[in-house]
């Protein structure tokens, strides 16, 4: 039985060896729609549920990823939109991985304020 090219696209984006494999945007592009979306998705796993909860790093970061998700109404298609958006924008992000691409135009983009409120409720430095 063969498996559908999209689950096997969400499995492997749920695992953190998988954002190192998308190098550039060169290699982003081969990508069809269905393969970038269970990719971006798997990056907002990771970041969303990343670490240590008794951390108060890990818990600003998974806390004000969540309140972005819920307050901006974030689906995956604009969280592909987001990373594309970032790569036409900025030439020089065309270099980078995928992943880092996702985090500066999600993470430390479009989600930094919401990261920031939990950070400086931990007394934490804010992203900048």
């Amino acid at each position: 039985m063969r498996i559908p090219v999209l689950l096997v696209s969400l499995m492997l984006a749920s695992t953190s060896s998988h954002a190192a494999f998308i190098a550039n945007y060169d290699q982003w592009k081969k990508f069809d729609q269905p393969q970038k979306l269970g990719v971006v998705m798997g990056f907002w796993d990771q970041a969303a549920t990343m670490g240590d909860p008794s951390n108060l790093f890990d818990q600003a970061q998974t806390t004000g990823l969540s309140d972005c998700l819920a307050s901006l109404n974030l689906t995956p298609s604009l969280l592909l939109r987001e990373v594309e958006d970032y790569y036409k924008t900025d030439p020089a992000s065309r270099e980078h991985p995928a992943a880092a691409v996702f985090y500066d135009a999600v993470v430390y983009g479009r989600c930094r304020r919401f990261v920031n409120a939990q950070r400086r409720l931990r007394g934490l430095k804010e992203y900048q």
